[in-house]
């Protein structure tokens, strides 16, 4: 029965890579059509280091994908555990960028038992926080010491908001500075983010009133599209409503030109 159960798990790990493995050549064929407008993040295997690597080095050799994307498992090791150096290691060997989106992490309740009202504020709770989440990975990343190792390696957290990320960087620079500069950092947990991070959002008033405090060069407006929770096909009156105010090259660096740079569609 043991033997069995290390062969499925086994199984398994090599499906999960090849089915990653599988979308990633449909991207990268897909992608090839318009390289001047696509831009492919390749998913990469979360379960296995040796997986993952092997399939970072696949992806970067094939040359078409512009971004790398890690889903995040709510039973996987924590992103600043020593288990992913090697990892971050051959993503920094690439130059391309890490992705997280806002799904996972974290455990979550079985609510299916639960009265149906009970099970709506259950599901309201958890949809309505589900993008700050992102600062487990946020402070993990920078805390984990990753972007001190690799300076041109750049994080991104997609359908992130932007509001949560001030008061985050506030706390990470107080409690480095109060009890954990043994931590290998030389800069302050802030300075890493405005070096090495973006964050992707698709309305948020409150964060654009903070675009001073998070760096107009880390933030990058997204439509969500085509989920029905993104704001198209109204991204135009959400752009000029929410951004109207701010100077025109700020718009066209949060619309437009941070993407351009970092996908490499301009230099």
């Amino acid at each position: 029965m043991i033997e069995f159960v290390l062969g499925f798990r086994a199984g398994r790990k090599t499906a999960i890579g090849e089915m990653l493995r599988i979308y990633n050549e449909w991207l990268a064929d897909f992608c090839a059509t318009h390289p001047d407008r696509y831009a492919g993040l390749a998913c990469i295997p979360n379960h296995d280091s040796d997986a993952a690597i092997g399939e970072i080095v696949r992806v970067a050799r094939r040359g078409v994908a512009r971004g790398l994307e890690i889903s995040r498992r709510h039973d996987m090791a924590p992103l600043w555990d020593p288990w992913w150096n090697p990892v971050w290691d051959a993503v920094a060997a690439t130059g391309l960028p890490l992705h997280f989106h806002t799904i996972g992490g974290g455990n979550r309740p079985d609510i299916s038992m639960l009265a149906p009202k009970v099970q709506l504020a259950a599901r309201a709770a958890g949809i309505t926080a589900f993008q700050v989440y992102m600062a487990d990975v946020l402070l993990s990343m920078i805390f984990c010491g990753v972007l001190e190792r690799h300076p041109g390696f750049k994080v991104v957290i997609g359908e992130a908001g932007i509001g949560w990320i001030p008061y985050v960087l506030n706390r990470m620079d107080a409690e480095w500075e109060d009890q954990f500069k043994e931590l290998d950092l030389k800069m302050r947990p802030s300075e890493y983010w405005r070096r090495q991070c973006y964050a992707t959002y698709q309305t948020d008033p409150v964060g654009i009133k903070l675009v001073e405090e998070i760096g107009d060069g880390n933030i990058m407006w997204a439509s969500d599209f085509p989920h029905p929770d993104g704001i198209w096909p109204d991204s135009r009156e959400y752009i000029q409503n929410e951004l109207g105010h701010l100077p025109a090259a700020t718009r066209h660096k949060i619309v437009c030109e941070n993407a351009a740079k970092l996908y490499r569609f301009v230099n």
